[in-house]
Parts: structure tokens; C-alpha cells; sequence
């Protein structure tokens, strides 16, 4: 596992892994405090809090399952009060299904997710971009 000033969140591989976003992806992303992906913890363990760039498919598969897919293609559940709203809010078709989004939260322990065998990510917070 790597450290450094952002430690971020899983993705569909069950072991820790250090993934680097495309030079061209970093550069839509100025901000070093967004990132376009994640280091993903340990199973049992608790990832650092975080704030990444990506796209959320608040409609996904089926009621549950709220999709956030980041640049580097690592995808994770949504999770939390944030993720539940906006997934009511796209259903009830007041906000768009899919959103490109900034999420600050954190990847928790390994547990049973809507959308399958990925890893969840907790928003703590949700801004939309552009759309």
C-alpha cells in the first residue's frame, strides 16, 4: 500500500492496489486534492477520507445501487444518506441518472453491497459538475 497526502478508496480487486490515473485525466483534474483514483485498503480495514472525481450511475442494475465509477475504472457502490437522496431524487426524475460528480468520503471495511462483489464508497458529501 502506498502513503502519501491521498490514500483513496476500493475497487473490484480483492488485494490492496496502487492505481495511477492517465496523464491525460490528471489534467482535466488540476486540483491535487481530487483524484481520479484510489489505493484500496485492506479488507478489514478503513480507508483515509478523500475527495475523488468521477461518474455516478444513480440508477444502476437495480434499486440499491448507486454506481460511482472513477477515470482510472475503478468502480464502487455509493453509500450514505447522499447516495440514498440522490438515488430517490434520479428515480423521481428530478436530477439526471447519471452525474459527473466530486465525492468526499472514505472506502469502509469489506461488507454486502447492492450492486455485487465491488467495494462501497461512504460519501460524506456530493457536488454535481456541470450537469
Amino acid at each position: 500500500m502506498s502513503s502519501g497526502l491521498l490514500t483513496m478508496v476500493a475497487c473490484t480487486t480483492p488485494q490492496a492496489e496502487d492505481v495511477s490515473a492517465p496523464e491525460s485525466t490528471r489534467a482535466e483534474h488540476p486540483d491535487p486534492r481530487v483524484a481520479t483514483s484510489v489505493v484500496v485498503p485492506s479488507p478489514q480495514a478503513r480507508g483515509s477520507v478523500v475527495i475523488v472525481a468521477g461518474r455516478v450511475d444513480w440508477t444502476a442494475h437495480r434499486p440499491g445501487c448507486v454506481v460511482l465509477e472513477l477515470p482510472s475504472g475503478q468502480r464502487f457502490q455509493l453509500t450514505g444518506t447522499t447516495a440514498d437522496d440522490g438515488e430517490r431524487q434520479a428515480r423521481a426524475g428530478a436530477r439526471p441518472t447519471r452525474q459527473d460528480v466530486r465525492a468526499t468520503g472514505h472506502i469502509p471495511p469489506v461488507g454486502a453491497t447492492s450492486c455485487g462483489p465491488i467495494r462501497a464508497f461512504w460519501a460524506h458529501s456530493l457536488t454535481a459538475n456541470g450537469n
